[in-house]
């Protein structure tokens, strides 16, 4: 039974945007759904350096490989 809480997995968004937009392109166009689906990311790194035109990413910015993790809580407004 998938109760939609996973650890995330590479492309799982990705994936999951697929499935859930698909090709609406305007708010009438998104289906009505029962949940909410939320991505919290721990770090993220940019596609490239000083520029988009494939200057290698400043090593200040790299985000090396290894085990993350992190803990966050979400209170309800009031």
């Amino acid at each position: 039974m998938d109760d939609g809480v996973r650890k995330n997995q590479p492309g799982q968004y990705l994936g999951a945007r697929k499935r859930i937009v698909k090709k609406q392109r305007k708010p009438i166009d998104l289906i009505k759904r029962d949940f909410i689906s939320l991505n919290i990311d721990l770090k993220q790194m940019g596609v490239g350096g000083d520029d988009s035109w494939g200057a290698r990413t400043l090593n200040k910015y790299i985000i090396e490989p290894g085990d993350y993790e992190f803990s966050f809580t979400i209170n309800p407004l009031r």
